[in-house]
């Protein structure tokens, strides 16, 4: 899948720095900005844009078919 849009490209951004710090998880919380587990700790992205329900959807938009959205939806 070819993910060419901003959100794509932000997330894409986050998942690159998760890769660089070593990081086992990506956290995306509402209103909170992304944040990286690494060595067993919470590690905020300050420096990123908090996460707004259109970054969410648009993530959930180009990783998750329709019946997977769907699915989630209920």
């Amino acid at each position: 899948m070819v993910m060419e849009t901003t959100i794509a490209l932000q997330f894409q951004k986050l998942v690159g720095t998760a890769v660089e710090r070593h990081a086992s998880d990506l956290h995306l919380v509402l209103g909170s900005p992304p944040t990286l587990r690494a060595a067993g700790s919470l590690l905020p992205l300050d420096e990123e844009k908090l996460v707004t329900p259109e970054f969410l959807q648009g993530v959930v938009s180009e990783l998750l078919s329709k019946a997977e959205q769907e699915r989630l939806e209920r």
